[in-house]
């Protein structure tokens, strides 16, 4: 009975001190879990990991316990997501358990045997979570001080062990007024041996590939991290949009409660929402109207300083903020204080530039901001190249050759010369011109991710996790490596022609063509050559790891059909891809959809049924597989059957035919 007294008044008095938001209780990892609710998220990780419970001890529970008791009830954010006590141990929970869902979904190594694969299973899965779980533990030193309230106020260093190991009983959290950019990102590898012990060091260190992954995560660098880092990625992505989501739906204030006088870094909060901005293609880049302008070498990227800070503002509110300022020097002081633009020669935010796009008949000048590319863009979001000129200052003077045989008010700010009465040809150009324009702009706004695997008709999930949808496209191109097609295969190459610039050589036939038409009357290569290139192009995809062969929702699997081994690719998608990627087919700032992936795929598709290189089905081209994983009745894949035998590219018939039958189609 007194115990349960004791108990019960040691509970009341624990409970009282942990919602008080100056005064916090140290406490044990049991008891954090307890307190946020973890237990069935733990589990859950559990089943996903599905080894043994006596290594899943030492190499799972034992490094998050010891995460928990280090990191105690520190928020993730002060006034973004996870920004209430014990936020920072909520959102890395659910990163290592979203990130070992979407491991599963992996085939790694990528275009390996079938027994390295197995050989390395659980090496990759341990990998994966060892990064989910650093990602974000450096913010115990970049984000706040720990305030022993016991005894002498002195300041705890977490990097010298936990709370409870150096006695502490109650703290206080102080915010620093951080000036380090993204460092937190690069202190992981401080913790690693707190939290893992010498066993679990020796199994995630046998394969230095493997580890170079994790250390290439833990320390920011996107050029490393390969397939670890990529899933990672994807996982706190999700992690973030959900907690966001769920704020939004009940209400959650998003800044933290003992952060009212001491909000975090409002900078590096402006670059957050800039870098979310672009990932979410709210940004134009590198064409007319845009809002982002790269540099020619691609080091920098200079945004329109107006357009931008009013983007910033909206969507800095519409996630819940209320202390942005409306005054756009602000912004810019804040930025430019915390060391995130390039300023100019005499230390100002400001840089006027001149842009010209010559094939669009775009000349002009912007007050901007000038950024690193690296803080602003990831690899996956890295725009292609302007196609014309980013010059700081005045603008110069057009090249010769580029005004040779035009007017003089042609030369003027680089725009078409005023048609007039004697040239209705200009004129009928100029009108198409300004007419694609606008409807390109529509077209930016209101273009929706389809999901070309599927039939027009159905539009259910292949599966009821959302998470599935959510980074569908990432992780299809995970690990994502720039694709320059001249550094694959000495194919001949179809010259990159801009929407407009297709709308000018339609013209001059006195013709407009929609803007989704290919011109195909010009330079065509023969059906042989065609077939040819998109045998290369495919090897050269598989090599470099974009696609990857019989893995849940990639593009290419092996399958059986009457007896033969078959390549089964689906469409029209990769032969889209393939089309753009050759420049049969101008690229899009957003996915095509699905009309447009059709007309890109048509030539390809036609080469292959005229020199007779698939299977048909029927009297048709297209057979139909469903995933095994879907739960709805009605999905299936489109996909062209292609024998493996008869393959004539050598080097991508070889790796195919070590390939399994996969058993993810039915």
């Amino acid at each position: 009975m007194l115990g349960r007294l004791l108990g019960k008044i040691f509970t009341t008095v624990q409970s009282a001190r942990a919602d008080d938001p100056h005064i916090l209780p140290v406490l044990t990892a049991d008891q954090l879990y307890t307190r946020l609710e973890l237990h069935n998220r733990l589990r859950s990780i559990r089943r996903k990991v599905g080894i043994d419970p006596k290594r899943y001890e030492y190499m799972y529970a034992a490094p998050i316990a010891k995460y928990c008791e280090l990191v105690q009830l520190l928020p993730a954010s002060q006034a973004y997501h996870h920004a209430y006590h014990g936020g920072l141990i909520v959102h890395t929970l659910s990163v290592v358990e979203n990130a070992i869902y979407e491991r599963n979904r992996y085939v790694l190594p990528l275009a390996s045997e079938p027994e390295v694969i197995e050989a390395q299973k659980n090496l990759w899965t341990y990998a994966v979570f060892v990064a989910a779980l650093l990602h974000d533990i450096g913010k115990v030193m970049t984000m706040v001080y720990f305030i022993d309230r016991d005894g002498q106020q002195r300041i705890i260093n977490p990097a010298a062990g936990s709370l409870l190991q150096q006695g502490v009983k109650t703290y206080a959290l102080q915010f620093r007024e951080s000036r380090h950019y993204r460092l937190h990102e690069r202190l992981g590898l401080l913790f690693m041996a707190q939290l893992l012990d010498a066993i679990s060091m020796d199994f995630l260190t046998r394969d230095l590939d493997i580890f170079g992954e994790v250390l290439g995560y833990i320390n920011a660098d996107e050029a490393a991290w390969g397939s670890v880092g990529a899933i990672v990625r994807t996982a706190d992505q999700m992690s973030v949009e959900a907690d966001l989501r769920i704020a939004t739906q009940t209400g959650r204030t998003r800044q933290f409660t003992g952060a009212a006088t001491t909000l975090e870094n409002f900078g590096e909060r402006l670059m957050r929402t800039l870098r979310l901005l672009v990932e979410q293609r709210q940004l134009p880049v590198n064409r007319p109207g845009a809002t982002l302008f790269t540099s020619d070498d691609r080091v920098y990227v200079y945004a329109v300083a107006k357009t931008l800070a009013d983007k910033l503002r909206d969507a800095m509110k519409s996630l819940g903020a209320t202390d942005v300022p409306t005054e756009n020097t602000r912004i810019f002081d804040e930025l430019q204080q915390n060391g995130l633009l390039v300023p100019t020669a005499s230390g100002q935010a400001i840089h006027n530039i001149h842009v010209s796009i010559p094939d669009a008949h775009f000349s002009q000048d912007f007050t901007t901001l000038k950024f690193e590319t690296r803080k602003v863009f990831s690899t996956a979001s890295m725009p292609q190249a302007l196609a014309g000129q980013v010059s700081e200052g005045s603008k110069p003077q057009p090249a010769e050759h580029k005004t040779a045989g035009k007017s003089p008010a042609a030369n003027k700010a680089g725009t078409t010369p005023p048609a007039t009465e004697q040239d209705p040809q200009a004129l009928k150009q100029e009108d198409a011109i300004t007419a694609l324009q606008s409807a390109e702009t529509v077209t930016n706004t209101l273009q929706q991710d389809t999901s070309p695997e599927l039939l027009p008709d159905e539009n259910e999930q292949l599966e009821q996790d959302a998470r599935l949808s959510l980074q569908q496209e990432d992780a299809d191109a995970s690990p994502a490596l720039p694709m320059v097609m001249e550094e694959a295969t000495p194919l001949q190459q179809v010259p990159d022609m801009s929407l407009l610039q297709q709308v000018q050589v339609s013209t001059v036939a006195g013709e407009v063509k929609p803007a989704n038409q290919v011109n195909t009357d010009q330079g065509a290569e023969s059906p042989e050559a065609t077939v040819a290139a998109w045998w290369a192009w495919l090897w050269q995809q598989i090599e470099a790891k974009n696609l990857v062969v019989n893995r849940s929702g990639s593009q290419a699997y092996i399958v059986e059909h009457d007896g033969k081994r078959c390549l089964a690719i689906v469409s029209p998608k990769t032969f889209a891809d393939f089309a753009v990627a050759v420049g049969n087919y101008p690229a899009s700032e957003g996915p095509l959809n699905r009309e447009a992936m059709v007309a890109a795929a048509g030539p390809v598709q036609s080469a292959i049924h005229k020199m007779h290189v698939n299977i048909p089905f029927g009297g048709k081209q297209i057979h139909y597989r469903k995933p095994k994983s879907a739960q709805s009745a009605k999905a299936r894949l489109s996909l062209y059957f292609f024998e493996l035998s008869k393959i004539e590219h050598k080097g991508l018939r070889e790796f195919l035919d070590k390939c399994e039958v996969t058993d993810l189609l039915i």
